[in-house]
């Protein structure tokens, strides 16, 4: 049986994702499960904007006037464009990511198989994270990526040898690719054609949220909670990338034969706890940025939904339409 694993790529994740991800301009996923049958919804069931003609003032939910936000914590952390998208969707970007990636999988063990290999869905690496995964994972920092490449070569060379270790037979990850790219064309992801749709229209939205003073202030206070605990970085991206750079500059010292394994290893430990106490740091001075930046976005949507509603419902009733490839997925998911 063959262990298909992808290439380990470095990520340096980043505790207060969230807060960058709304300053991006990328809305958070619902977290509900609710489904209901895959179809062609009606779109007046589920309105998207007022009934009249007006427009709400950028004003938050207690009244408080736009240089200010309530002291409201979101509970479920979902914000008005997706909650109107899943009204008539059915489903949650989260569960149609995760029907998108059972589909694909179960069609590469069923392509694999009938081309005459042993195949099942072990073989398979990992389904891709969804968004909301994305942004409560651990951090993983680059100083233990690279740890973990020594482990492995250390493990690698006290084993047999490479020449002894079976190999994949002739065609297999052929064959693999092959069906690997068959069902990305069999179940393509319908997430991909409304959420670029929707980020083309609302790029002015997205700026204007990045130049709220309030979302602007919240980004300001977090800068100045990070100095006061010793960091000298202007910017959260500025101390990750601080990080990042020093592990790979260890790294390349190691692999030119500059420094020893033992040395390579003392260094990069180092630097991995130095950067774990940052990102401690970052996350707890960056909580308020989440916060105030989804409050500020939320605002922001609902003005967007009282002048494009009629818009996105359409966008959103054509998106369902799509996933109907996806019925039995989803369906399976709900009631596992």
């Amino acid at each position: 049986m063959h262990n298909h694993t992808l290439p380990v790529a470095s990520v340096v994740g980043r505790a207060s994702v969230l807060a960058l991800t709304l300053a991006l301009g990328v809305s958070s996923c619902s977290a509900s499960t609710d489904v209901v049958s895959v179809g062609t919804p009606n779109a007046e069931s589920a309105p998207l904007a007022p009934s009249d003609d007006s427009t709400p003032d950028l004003a938050s939910a207690d009244g408080s006037p736009p240089e200010t936000v309530s002291d409201e914590v979101p509970t479920d952390w979902a914000l008005p464009i997706d909650t109107a998208v899943e009204k008539i969707a059915g489903y949650s970007r989260n569960a149609i990511v995760t029907a998108v990636n059972d589909a694909r999988f179960d069609y590469i063990v069923n392509c694999m198989t009938a081309q005459g290999w042993e195949f099942d869905l072990s073989d398979l690496p990992p389904a891709a994270t969804t968004e909301e995964e994305r942004q409560t994972r651990t951090v993983a920092n680059q100083s233990a990526y690279y740890l973990s490449l020594i482990d492995d070569k250390e493990s690698e060379s006290s084993s047999e040898s490479p020449a002894a270790k079976p190999q994949a037979p002739s065609g297999l990850i052929e064959d693999e690719n092959n069906c690997w790219m068959q069902a990305a064309i069999e179940f393509p992801n319908p997430i991909d054609s409304l959420w670029s749709w929707l980020a083309t229209e609302m790029e002015d939205l997205n700026h204007k949220v990045g130049q709220d003073d309030r979302y602007v202030s919240a980004q300001a206070d977090a800068r100045a909670c990070i100095a006061a605990e010793g960091y000298d970085f202007r910017t959260s991206d500025e101390g990750f990338n601080y990080f990042v750079d020093m592990a790979n500059a260890v790294w390349v010292r190691y692999q030119s034969g500059d420094i020893d394994e033992d040395a390579a290893r003392a260094e990069l430990q180092d630097l991995s706890v130095k950067e774990s106490e940052f990102v401690e740091t970052e996350f707890a001075c960056s909580k308020e940025i989440g916060r105030v930046g989804f409050l500020v976005r939320s605002e922001y949507e609902e003005q967007f939904l009282a002048e494009n509603g009629d818009r996105v419902a359409l966008a959103a009733t054509e998106y369902a339409e799509k996933l109907e490839p996806l019925r039995e997925f989803l369906l399976a998911r709900k009631e596992g």
